[in-house]
């Protein structure tokens, strides 16, 4: 009977923690991750022809885009990645950028080329920038302590902001600077922001005109932790912008991205040892009991 139960405990042990020895600070699902260090290395592309120069999957149409995948940047005086005049169309996904002078720079790219998703970006001055482009998808990304912004819209025009979990950021989490036209921000989450920043009124800064802080058709807004009482949330800077209708709680429950890390959550992971624990307890109760009814015999 002993050794019955320890194989199956040890069974149970193997089980929880396999996805912890298979992925070695990478994502069990995303096994071409490449770590990037080197202070001197960065995915610089400057027109079309320089995609040529990387193995990115795709062939850079609409149908079939350039995909930006798997890199673990960090500890870089340069920028992760950085893409200007290109009209080849590029996915930027599951990336995990850290500490770096920029995270990801985007410049006069054809409009609606570039999607930006589900990367993860923390201690850069700036998360990610767009300069001169025009229709650009930000979504499901996480920005946690960046040193200024954690994306500035600066020049740019009807890009879409959206699902996104913005956290500690020293200064505005989003900054849209003067000459940004018709950009929607909404359904993020906007936490603890403008660290730094004392004479903040509100996590976001809207310099530009008629950018939208909230999808109207759906009265979707963003949840601004410091929202309080108030049932519409003011946005600093000369467009006077709000956002008329903002979520009363996190909008992202749990937020998912590639870019490495342990598969298996820490929750779980407690709920694993207690039934161990559970389990050994158990047999040594019932042990006691078999041990009396022997006696009584």
């Amino acid at each position: 009977m002993k050794n019955k139960l320890n194989i199956c405990i040890t069974i149970l042990f193997i089980f929880v923690m396999l996805p912890y020895f298979n992925s070695s600070g990478e994502d069990t699902n995303n096994n071409n991750q490449r770590d990037i260090r080197a202070t001197e290395y960065s995915i610089e592309i400057y027109s079309d022809e320089d995609f040529t120069q990387f193995s990115f999957p795709g062939d850079g149409s609409r149908t079939n885009p350039f995909i930006i995948s798997g890199y673990n940047f960090s500890d870089s005086i340069l920028g992760a990645i950085h893409i200007t005049n290109t009209s080849k169309f590029v996915e930027i996904r599951d990336n995990h950028l850290e500490n770096l002078y920029n995270g990801i720079f985007i410049s006069k790219a054809e409009s609606g080329t570039v999607t930006i998703l589900n990367n993860f970006v923390s201690y850069c001055p700036i998360g990610v920038v767009l300069n001169e482009v025009d229709d650009v998808d930000v979504f499901h990304n996480r920005f946690v302590f960046c040193g200024s912004y954690s994306v500035l819209i600066d020049q740019a025009h009807s890009s879409t902001v959206w699902n996104n979990s913005f956290e500690k950021s020293e200064d505005y989490a989003i900054y849209i600077s003067s000459g940004s036209i018709g950009n929607l921000v909404y359904h993020n989450d906007f936490i603890d922001n403008t660290l730094e920043n004392d004479e903040a009124n509100s996590q976001a800064k809207d310099d530009g005109r008629e950018n939208l802080w909230c999808y109207e058709a759906l009265e979707d807004g963003n949840y601004w932790k410091d929202l309080g009482d108030n049932e519409v949330y003011y946005i600093d800077g000369i467009a006077e912008a709000i956002d008329y209708n903002p979520h009363p709680g996190p909008v992202i429950i749990e937020h998912e991205y590639k870019g490495g890390g342990l598969p298996f959550s820490f929750p779980s992971l407690i709920i694993a040892i207690i039934s161990l624990v559970t389990i050994r307890v158990i047999h040594k109760k019932n042990r006691k009991q078999s041990e009396r009814s022997r006696r009584k015999k």
